[in-house]
C-alpha cells in the first residue's frame, strides 16, 4: 500500500473523527488534503505556518463546501488572536451570515477582485493549528442571524406562526455529485408528520408537503442568512 494514498488518508481521518481522536484525525484529514492538491485560485501563496502574524493579511478559505466553512469559521477569532488581519474567501449564499462572525476583517465573496494577502489556510487545518490551545473547545460555535438583523425579515415572518414549528430538511442539492447518499424522500417523514405543523427548510415535492400541512418555506430562504434565522426561531 502506497503511504501517500490520498483516499486511504481520507478514510483514515474518517475513522479517528468518529472515533472522537479529534487531534489525529483532523491531523490526518490535512494530511489528505496536501496529497489531493491545494486549490489552484491560492497555490502560489505561502500556506500559513502558525507563527504570529504580526499584522500580515491572512486569507482563510475552504474546498469541501458550505457545512466545511460554517464549521470551521469558529476558529477565525484564534487566527485573529495572532496578530493576523483574517479575510475569509466565501461564496455569495455565505456572505450576509459570515457578516455576523467574530474575527474576521473582510470577506472575498466569489467574483471579488483578489486582495493582496501574505499566507492562506485552509480552514479546516485550523482544527490542527489550535488542537492545543485552550480556547479549542470553547471557540464560537455559532453564529447569530437574529441578532446581527440578517435575519431579521424572516424572523419577523415566522413570529406569526403560532403552532409547534418544527424544521424538517431531507434534501440537499440535487446537483451535488453524491447526492444519492445524502438526500431523502419526502414520503419517508410521514407518519411523523400526521400530528404535526412544521416549517420546513427545504423542499422540492410541494406537492406532497400540503397533503402533509407542512409550510414550506423554500422561497423565503435566499441565502444562509435567511435560512439561519429560520433555525433560531423554530421550537424544534
Amino acid at each position: 500500500m502506497s503511504p501517500n494514498h490520498p483516499q486511504t488518508h481520507r478514510n483514515l481521518a474518517g475513522a479517528l473523527l468518529l472515533s472522537g481522536d479529534l487531534p489525529r484525525g483532523f491531523n490526518a484529514y490535512s494530511r489528505w488534503r496536501t496529497l489531493a492538491g491545494s486549490d489552484s485560485r491560492y497555490r502560489d501563496i505561502p500556506a500559513w505556518d502558525g507563527s504570529d502574524l504580526n499584522g500580515r493579511r491572512i486569507l482563510l478559505y475552504e474546498q469541501q463546501g458550505f457545512g466545511d466553512l460554517i464549521q470551521f469559521i469558529r476558529f477565525a477569532p484564534l487566527v485573529a488572536a495572532k496578530g493576523g488581519r483574517v479575510i475569509v474567501a466565501c461564496p455569495k449564499e455565505l456572505a450576509r451570515l459570515l457578516q455576523a462572525a467574530p474575527g474576521i476583517d473582510a470577506l472575498l465573496v466569489d467574483g471579488d477582485p483578489m486582495p493582496a494577502v501574505d499566507c492562506t489556510l485552509l480552514a479546516v487545518r485550523s482544527a490542527t493549528h489550535f488542537r492545543h490551545d485552550n480556547r479549542y473547545n470553547s471557540s464560537v460555535t455559532e453564529i447569530s442571524a437574529c441578532r446581527s438583523g440578517v435575519g431579521s425579515i424572516v424572523a419577523t415572518k415566522l413570529a406569526n406562526v403560532k403552532e409547534l414549528k418544527v424544521g424538517l430538511c431531507w434534501a440537499g442539492r440535487p446537483t451535488h455529485l453524491d447526492d444519492r447518499r445524502r438526500s431523502m424522500k419526502f414520503d419517508d417523514f410521514s407518519t411523523l408528520l400526521q400530528n404535526q405543523r412544521c416549517s420546513l427548510l427545504q423542499s422540492s415535492e410541494g406537492v406532497a408537503c400540503r397533503a402533509w400541512r407542512v409550510v414550506d418555506w423554500t422561497n423565503e430562504l435566499n441565502d444562509f442568512a435567511d435560512t439561519a434565522a429560520l433555525i433560531e426561531n423554530l421550537d424544534w
